[in-house]
């Protein structure tokens, strides 16, 4: 029986990390939809935002996030690094390395 009690807690344990993982994810994923949903970005899609933690174990902190972007305008694609940055440090409170990259597209 102290088994299964012992098991259940540390299950439980387990979950409320995942659970804190996926709502910190969800923040990172609306902050940076927030950061590109104005008309100045309107040649910027998102395709993937990632986010990177310390290890395997479900209680790491984030390091690092990474937004993957493709852009459609003429010339160079604006510089944005350092918005997201900003704006995914407030939104977490921590400090995370935030890395982005265009992908490019033959059509």
């Amino acid at each position: 029986l102290l088994t299964a009690v012992a098991l259940l807690a540390i299950g439980g344990v387990v979950v409320g990390a995942s659970v804190q993982q996926i709502a910190y994810e969800q923040q990172v994923n609306q902050e940076v939809e927030d950061v590109f949903a104005g008309d100045e970005y309107e040649s910027v899609e998102i395709v993937t935002t990632r986010v990177r933690y310390g290890g395997i174990s479900p209680f790491q902190e984030p390091q690092a996030v990474t937004v993957t972007l493709s852009y459609t305008g003429d010339g160079s694609p604006p510089q944005v690094g350092d918005q997201l940055d900003e704006r995914l440090g407030a939104a977490g409170g921590q400090d995370i390395r935030v890395r982005v990259q265009f992908v490019e597209y033959q059509q």
